[in-house]
Order: structure tokens, then C-alpha cells, then sequence
């Protein structure tokens, strides 16, 4: 009897084991997606699934097939990278502070050859609430006195309007409310505010920053919800102090920003600078610190930045020590850009060429669309357009994934396609490392009088 007992539930046990495993063979699941929470506004989103869905020769295509429905909506594209993986670009990026649902939807099936069964699964993610970021002090000239003043700039993860902000900032110091005036106005990022010094002693003075909810995000129904504390404390006014380093390279030029406690005089500035290894450069003092650039400066070396002690503030701060930092720039950020930055008439008599700077691209394709004479009204009172794109990062060495945006001049139903061609950068000429392009449309070009737009992009993003 015990046996027959054991045999049955045997039996039961590999009956539903065979079924789970049909059922899994026949099932249609998320293995993979990209994001988990907090995402950016501009990410694309990517989900891969467990079976091959999508035919070959579709992929790569942009496609407006509603495959995952938002709530909220968010307007965008879709492009199968894989047979089984699909991702989502949005078209005007996702809103701030906005709690998100994604789910599948029965369209994800359309084009594949064999029949999944699939739950319309759901998934919850948000973008970041607006926070401050980082905060800077310095002492500085009053906007509307020449006496010195306490300048506060609060930096924001969205654009905000920055007289509002304002109105909902309080600053204390140990206890006692302080009187603050704004530095700027209109909307933006950074929000300037400033403030009599606290105290006339060699000494750092603490300083309490509460920034009440309610405050707007351009562009944006939302509105922060939580107030937001920060501690911080107001440098000396007779320790001149280097307070921050920003690096950027373009490909062409590397620039560092230097930041100071106080601004700092122009006398022998440079001599008070030193850089290892040693590289030509140019300095120039602007109201936060001072700037250097130089063409020679590389983004695969790291250098040592030397400030001699010898450096005076212009309110009479004075270094106590030497200071000694390293400085890398990194791994550049692909970029496509034209040297000359805005729209040009070229002459019939001139050189009909245009340069190019590009980072890290190794094609780029360039198109040129002549413009319809029956369209050139249409077309002019168009203005660019703002398109984004997002890179994650796959390879565990590099830096962090980034994204960028992009402007380009919708031709779509204005004009012909004149010229398009392909370029393998690795070929071009390089200047620092930035590969350099120069396009010559003089033989291309038959019926020169008109207008032209030029389009140059990763042939890859």
C-alpha cells in the first residue's frame, strides 16, 4: 500500500514537473532590462527577452509600433537590436520626478514566427526628484555694493526658475537667520545667492541651507515635494583656498577650472602655476577662480597641477600651503561637431569646405539635402530640431554610461538628397584627439546658388 502511495505521488511529481517545464519552454519573459528604479530623463530603456521575436532583416529600424504602453505616456521610438532585444528611446526625454508603468503589450508578438504565451507583465520605475547637487562658497564683490559678500550657488539636477527657488531658500548660522539677496535670475541650474560674511575671524563659520518644497521644474508639471537640509560651513575670509577642479576635454583642447575660496590676482598668476609633465598653456581669471587651456594638454594623461602658496585673493586671503592636485580627464564622450558652431553662407568665390571635429566615432555618415525652391519659406521659419541619445555602458573598465542631445533640421518632404557618404574616422587627419573632416562639396555640388543642409552623425547612434 505504501508503495502504490509512493508510486502516485511519483507519478504526480513528475507530471507537474513536465508541465512546468512546457509551460516555461512556451513562455515569453523579460531575462534582462537596464534599468532598475531611478532612471534618467533621457535614457533609453532596453529589455531582452528569452526567445528570438523579431525577424532579422527588420532589425536596426526605427519603428512606431506601441510594443510597451507608459503611464504616463511618453512619446518616443522602438528598434529591435537583437531578435530579442528591444529598446525605447523617448522623443522629449521622461518628466521629472514622475513615477512610471511600462508594460507589454500583445504587439510585442506581431512579427514572431512562432506563438508565445505571455503574461502582459509590468514594470515600475521613476526619474529623480529635484535635488540640490552640489553647493559652492566663495567670498566676492556684492552684485549692487562693492563691499565683499558671502556668494552661495546652490546647483540643481533640473533647470528651475531661479527667483522662485530663491524664495523658498533660508540660511542660518548657528542659529540666527541670514539676510540673502539673489546674484541671478531667470531660469537655470545654478541659483546664485549672496550674504554678508559672519564673521571677521581666520576661521570657518558652520552654515545651515533649507530649501522648503514647493518649487517648479521648468518646462514640467512638477513641483518637489520634500524640504531639503544641508550642512555646510563658510570658508575664512583670510585663507585663500583652491575649492574645487572641473577637467574637460573636447578632443581638440583641454580646459581646468580652478576654483577659489575669493577671486585671486592677475600679477604673476601664471608663474604661480606649474604642470607635470610640462605643457604650453594660457590662463585667464574669471570671477569663481581662473581657467587654463591648452591644445597640448592630452585626455589619456593624468598631470600634476601645482598652485604655489605665493597666490594672493583679491580680498586679501592668502594660501597657507602650496597646493597639489591630479587632474584626468578621462574617457571623452563621443561628439560630432562642426568647428564653426553656427549656420554659414558660403560664397560662390571661397573655398566651399567645412571642418569638422570628432570624438570617438569611428564612422560618421554625412548627408546633404538640397532644399525645394517651393519650400525655402517653409524651411526658414523652421526652427532646429532637438533630438537625444543615451549609451550605457557595457564594458566594466570604462567610465559611466552618458548621454547627449543633439540638433538637427528636419528635411523630411523639403528637398532631395544630394550627397551621402561614409566616413571610417581612423583614416581622417587628427588633431590632438579629435579626428579632423573636411568636407569639400565644390565637385559635388553641380547648381551651387541654394539652400543646403548638412547633416554629419555616428553612422552606429
Amino acid at each position: 500500500m505504501k508503495f502504490i502511495l509512493w508510486v502516485s505521488v511519483f507519478l504526480i511529481g513528475c507530471l507537474f514537473f513536465c508541465i512546468s517545464c512546457n509551460t516555461t519552454k512556451n513562455e515569453l519573459i523579460v531575462k534582462y532590462k537596464n534599468f532598475d528604479g531611478e532612471i534618467e530623463q533621457q535614457q533609453n530603456l532596453v529589455f531582452a527577452f528569452n526567445k528570438d521575436i523579431y525577424p532579422d532583416s527588420l532589425l536596426q529600424s526605427w519603428d512606431s509600433t506601441d510594443y510597451i504602453e507608459f503611464n504616463p505616456a511618453v512619446k518616443g521610438m522602438f528598434k529591435w537590436n537583437s531578435s530579442s532585444e528591444l529598446m525605447f528611446s523617448p522623443s522629449q526625454g521622461f518628466q521629472p520626478g514622475t513615477e512610471y508603468t511600462a508594460t507589454l503589450t500583445s504587439f510585442i508578438l506581431n512579427r514572431s514566427a512562432k506563438k508565445y504565451s505571455f503574461d502582459k507583465e509590468s514594470f515600475h520605475f521613476h526619474t529623480a526628484p529635484l535635488r540640490i547637487t552640489d553647493t559652492h562658497l566663495s567670498y566676492t564683490r556684492g552684485k549692487n555694493t562693492s563691499n565683499v559678500m558671502v556668494q552661495l550657488d546652490l546647483n540643481f539636477n533640473y533647470e528651475v526658475k531661479l527667483n522662485e527657488a530663491a524664495s523658498h531658500l533660508q540660511l542660518s548660522s548657528n542659529g540666527n537667520a541670514m539676510s540673502i539677496m539673489t546674484a541671478n535670475e531667470g531660469a537655470g541650474k545654478t541659483l546664485s545667492i549672496q550674504f554678508s560674511p559672519v564673521s571677521n575671524r581666520d576661521e570657518e563659520t558652520p552654515l545651515t541651507i533649507k530649501m522648503n518644497k514647493g518649487i517648479s521644474v521648468n518646462h514640467s508639471k512638477y513641483i518637489s515635494a520634500n524640504d531639503t537640509t544641508i550642512v555646510d560651513s563658510i570658508p575664512s575670509r583670510f585663507n585663500l583656498a583652491v575649492t574645487g577642479i572641473i577637467s574637460n576635454h573636447n578632443g581638440v583642447e583641454g580646459t581646468i577650472t580652478i576654483n577659489t575660496s575669493e577671486p585671486v590676482l592677475e600679477d604673476s598668476l601664471k608663474r604661480n602655476i606649474s604642470i607635470e609633465p610640462s605643457v604650453p598653456f594660457e590662463v585667464a581669471l574669471n570671477d569663481a577662480g581662473f581657467t587654463i587651456t591648452s591644445s597640448k594638454l592630452l585626455p589619456e594623461q593624468t598631470y600634476q597641477l601645482t598652485v604655489s602658496k605665493n597666490l594672493q585673493g583679491s580680498f586679501g586671503g592668502k594660501m597657507k600651503t602650496d597646493y597639489s592636485g591630479s587632474v584626468f580627464f578621462g574617457k571623452l564622450k563621443p561628439s560630432v561637431a562642426f568647428i564653426n558652431q553656427k549656420g554659414m553662407y558660403l560664397s560662390s568665390q571661397g573655398y566651399k569646405n567645412l571642418a569638422l571635429n570628432i570624438v570617438n566615432i569611428p564612422e560618421v555618415e554625412v548627408s546633404v539635402v538640397k532644399v525645394y525652391e517651393n519650400n525655402l519659406e517653409n524651411f526658414m521659419r523652421k526652427d532646429k530640431e532637438y533630438g537625444y541619445g543615451y549609451e550605457e555602458n557595457t564594458n566594466d573598465n570604462d567610465d559611466e554610461n552618458y548621454y547627449g542631445d543633439y540638433q538637427y533640421y528636419s528635411t523630411e518632404d523639403l528637398g532631395d538628397t544630394i550627397f551621402k557618404k561614409n566616413y571610417t574616422t581612423s583614416k581622417l587627419p587628427k588633431q590632438n584627439a579629435a579626428a579632423i573632416l573636411h568636407l569639400d562639396f565644390s565637385d559635388r555640388i553641380k547648381d551651387y546658388n541654394g539652400i543646403y543642409v548638412i547633416t554629419v552623425a555616428s553612422k552606429q547612434h
